[in-house]
């Protein structure tokens, strides 16, 4: 049969074999996995993945790493399982609070196994720091901060339990939160920790108000794991050298689906549709790329994958996370969020133009042209999912997710809040663009798009752009996207020498110690501050040196970030001091 030429046939072949139907179904399959990062759910939810490709023919390769190893920026974790927990309260009356078979997110990710009897609870506040703290030996600690660090701090004092809640969640919601302990913290972890709902840490508050000296009774049936394997599955279509990457994190609590089983089985539908459309020859082989698609555990798995394979063979990716989610319910919008310009690639047009086409579901008011039925806007680069791991190993990376939700990292981000219907647009979207761009046909075609899509860039970038800084910033953008960019813009004498990725707060916490409580101060005065110490000092001061000042441009240019100098001293002192930063004769060891 002849292979399709028009764009048009390329959208509405993936579409036909993109089964909406099937998608739900392995929606509902995979979420009743408990994906956390070292579980064996995790690994037999990626089994299930591969069953479901090899079921149809693909050529399947499950690929395993260890969780005992760090990987890029990402440290070794312990493995565990937990089968169970209930927390009720029983003075100064009794009450079921939260239980493992309502909420899997009731019990904090990695917390040990054991049980309290009677204790009583006492509130300190964020938790963070010992003076929160009074006499909390035998007793529960009830806690809003940093989890990692509340437990640390909490376990040091002998604190028998935390009990851990969220002040931004849902009422009622039981929010996902995770310790993700080493092997080491893991072998002396004795404290049990909850996860509660703001209701249930309300209720425990007014109680202490009120002098009523609440006490918890619990268990937590839960243990380590000797080794866990970080899985990897991978299939592709296709021979050429080079290649596409179409992605999506597996991992996180059972029956929660948005983040990310959404991404998941929209990359499995897209797999199967391009397949199904090339076996049956209405599609070509791809002659330009190879298309691969890959599942792992979120930043584990990524990391571990390019450590090991590299990325001098990979051209572009795109990484699917939250994607198809009722708006009206989760009050979310739809992103595209883009790399850095100075990773940009005309694959990104592409990609660009064809979602654009599949979300324009309704007509103007005339009914001539098609609009968008969905809240959909562009974003620059941000961190928090698995293209930070493309994009540090230098591949062009595009997300497309779906923010706020305002169910995530909760137990009720369930499936009805699913919308299978809007994830089959983004897959149809994302498997029509990968399609086109590994067949040399379409060469023309991405090139016309990729002129009219760099005017757009520019334009949607100058608007947020300081006034002072947008002639300098268009001409940066216009030279950039070109890739007519002459040279480094920085200069200096410092250099970041820790490992490839972005920096986890964990890692700060561990490196730091006492000096953490600096960083916390320093960014929660200003936001942008975490986000330029965690990931983009990271990406742009590993590849060049750089000062303060230099740096600051930069972000500037890349990416329109206006960056207090001042406390990006600060912030770099505090790097220097976790020697995840050299600057003048120091010897540039690698940090690991």
């Amino acid at each position: 049969m002849v292979p399709v030429v028009k764009v048009e046939h390329v959208l509405e072949c993936v579409s036909r074999y993109f089964s909406q139907n099937e998608l739900l179904h392995l929606a509902a399959e995979i979420s009743s996995y408990h994906r956390i990062q070292g579980t064996e759910d995790l690994e037999k939810a990626a089994k299930f993945i591969a069953d479901v490709l090899s079921g149809e023919e693909m050529p399947v390769e499950v690929l395993e790493y260890s969780y005992s190893e760090s990987h890029g920026s990402y440290q070794p974790v312990a493995g565990w399982w937990v089968r169970d927990s209930e927390l009720w309260l029983v003075k100064p009356y009794r009450k079921p609070l939260h239980s493992f078979r309502d909420s899997r997110t009731a019990v904090v990710a990695h917390s040990p196994g054991g049980t309290v009897e009677e204790t009583e609870v006492v509130f300190v506040g964020r938790g963070e720091d010992e003076e929160d703290y009074g006499n909390v030996d035998g007793k529960a600690v009830l806690a809003y901060g940093s989890p990692y660090t509340v437990y640390k701090v909490a376990s040091k004092l002998g604190a028998s339990a935390v009990l851990l809640y969220r002040r931004n969640a849902p009422d009622t919601a039981v929010p996902y939160l995770g310790l993700f302990l080493t092997p080491e913290e893991a072998a002396e972890a004795r404290t049990l920790a909850f996860s509660v709902s703001l209701r249930t840490a309300s209720l425990i508050k007014e109680l202490i108000r009120k002098g009523r000296r609440p006490a918890v009774s619990g268990y937590v049936d839960a243990g380590y794991r000797q080794e866990a394997r970080i899985p990897v599955v991978t299939t592709a279509i296709g021979t050429s050298s080079t290649e596409l990457h179409i992605y999506a994190h597996i991992c996180h609590p059972g029956a929660t689906v948005n983040d990310n089983v959404s991404g998941t089985v929209t990359v499995i539908e897209t797999a199967l549709a391009l397949w199904r459309a090339y076996r049956k020859k209405y599609l070509a082989t791809p002659d330009k790329h190879t298309i691969r698609f890959l599942f792992f555990p979120e930043y584990s798995g990524s990391m571990a994958y390019l450590e090991e394979r590299g990325a001098n063979n990979v051209v572009f990716s795109v990484n699917l996370d939250m994607v198809g989610e009722k708006q009206e319910v989760t009050g979310s919008t739809l992103l595209f969020i883009r790399p850095p310009p100075s990773l940009y690639h005309k694959y990104e047009a592409l990609f660009y133009t064809m979602l654009r086409r599949t979300l324009s579901r309704t007509t103007t008011f005339a009914g001539l042209l098609n609009t968008i039925s969905y809240r959909f806007d562009t974003s620059p680069y941000q961190i928090g999912s698995d293209h930070d791991a493309y994009i540090h190993w230098g591949i062009p990376s595009i997300m497309i997710n779906q923010w706020p939700d305002r169910y995530y990292h909760t137990d009720m981000d369930t499936i009805d809040k699913f919308d299978p219907y809007t994830a089959k647009l983004v897959g149809v979207a994302v498997g029509a663009a990968a399609y086109i761009a590994s067949r040399r046909e379409y060469s023309g075609y991405i090139d016309v798009i990729d002129v009219f899509y760099k005017q757009l860039y520019i334009g949607e970038e100058l608007m947020r752009t300081p006034y002072e800084h947008v002639k300098e910033r268009s001409q940066f953008l216009r030279d950039v996207l070109e890739g007519k960019m002459r040279g480094s813009i920085q200069q200096g004498t410092c250099r970041y020498v820790g490992p490839k990725g972005p920096i986890s707060r964990r890692t700060l916490i561990r490196l730091l110690g006492k000096e953490y409580r600096k960083y916390r101060e320093l960014v929660e005065e200003d936001k942008v501050m975490d986000y330029v110490v965690r990931g983009l000092i990271p990406l742009f001061g590993s590849r060049e040196n750089f000062t303060v000042q230099s740096l600051a441009k930069r972000l500037l240019l890349e990416l329109g970030l206006r960056v207090d100098e001042k406390k990006f001293e600060k912030s770099l002192d505090l790097l220097k001091a976790a020697k995840l930063v050299v600057c003048g004769d120091e010897p540039p060891e690698l940090r690991k």
